[in-house]
C-alpha cells in the first residue's frame, strides 16, 4: 500500500526537552539542541552547575542515524567533522555557569544531516577532610541538525496490518527534514463517521530519510468497527486523515 501523504501540514510538536532546558545530576544546559545553517553558524549552550562542589565535563560527538526499525545509531566520526565545539573539556565551579559553543566546519550540503552532543560528567576529585559522597554520573546526549537552510520535512504515513487487537503504522519525515518528537492525538471512526475512541500517542524523533514504525494498542470495539482514522498534532496544528486497512482483522491480544 503506498505512503499516505501528511500534505504541506508538518507533524511537529516538539516536547519540552527539543528547544527548552535539562535538568540532570549535577548540572543544566539550555537550550538543549542546535540548528546550524549557513544563516545561523554557531549556537551557544549554556552549561550551569548549580552544585557546591566543582564539576568537570567531557564532551564527545556522535552521527546519529535510524535504522529500519527506528532505533537509533550513533557512530563515532570518521574524517574531518562538519562540527566544530569548544572546550570539549572543563571545570565549572559552583554556581557557574560555561559556554560551550558548537559551530560549523564547513558550508553544509545535500540533505539534513543529524548528530548527537554527548555531554558526560566525570568523577569528581576527593577534597581532603570532605565527607565522602555517592553520587551517579550523568551524560547528556542533544541533537545537533545540520541543513544548507532549505531543510523541511515532509512527512508521510504508510498504514500496516491490525493483528492481536494492534494497530501497525510508518511515520516517515521524507528525505530533506527531520520530524520533532510529537504529542498526537489517535481518533478511530466507524462507517457512519461516529467517533469509537481517541488516544494519546507519542512519537520520537524521525530523522531526514528515515521511518519509525509505530504500533498503537486499540480499544476492542473500536478495533472492530474502526474503518478510517484522523491523528492529528496540536501544535503546530496539523492532522492526517486515512482509511484503516480492509478486510478481516483481529482485535484480542
Amino acid at each position: 500500500m503506498p505512503p499516505l501523504s501528511f500534505g504541506g501540514a508538518a507533524l511537529c510538536a516538539c516536547v519540552a526537552m527539543a528547544a527548552g532546558n535539562a535538568a540532570a545530576s549535577g548540572f543544566d544546559i539550555s537550550p538543549t539542541r542546535a540548528l546550524l545553517s549557513p544563516t545561523s553558524k554557531v549556537q551557544t549552550l549554556r552549561l550551569r552547575n548549580p552544585g557546591d562542589i566543582a564539576v568537570g565535563f567531557e564532551v564527545t560527538i556522535k552521527r546519529w542515524q535510524m535504522d529500519a526499525g527506528g532505533e537509533w545509531k550513533l557512530l563515532d566520526l570518521s574524517g574531518p567533522s562538519d562540527l566544530v565545539v569548544h572546550p570539549l573539556s572543563f571545570q565549572v565551579e559552583p554556581g557557574k555557569t560555561q559556554l560551550l559553543r558548537v559551530g560549523l566546519a564547513r558550508t553544509p550540503t545535500g540533505n539534513e544531516q543529524a548528530y548527537r552532543l554527548l555531554v558526560r560528567q566525570l568523577p569528581s576529585k576527593k577534597v581532603a577532610g570532605a565527607t565522602s559522597r555517592i553520587g551517579v554520573l550523568t551524560q547528556l546526549s542533544l541533537p545537533i541538525f545540520i541543513s544548507d537552510g532549505s531543510a523541511k520535512p515532509q512527512p508521510s504515513l504508510a498504514v500496516g496490518a491490525i493483528e492481536n487487537g494492534r494497530w501497525r503504522y510508518v511515520l516517515r519525515s521524507g528525505d530533506n527534514g527531520h520530524l520533532d518528537p510529537a504529542k498526537v492525538s489517535l481518533r478511530l471512526f466507524d462507517a457512519g463517521d461516529q467517533l469509537l475512541s481517541t488516544q494519546a500517542l507519542m512519537h520520537d524523533y524521525v530523522l531526514a530519510g528515515a521511518s519509525l514504525p509505530v504500533e498503537a494498542k486499540l480499544d476492542p470495539k473500536a478495533c472492530r468497527n474502526a474503518v478510517r482514522f484522523e491523528i492529528v498534532a496540536a501544535s503546530p496544528l496539523a492532522s492526517h486523515k486515512g482509511a484503516l486497512p480492509p478486510g478481516p482483522r483481529s482485535c484480542a491480544p
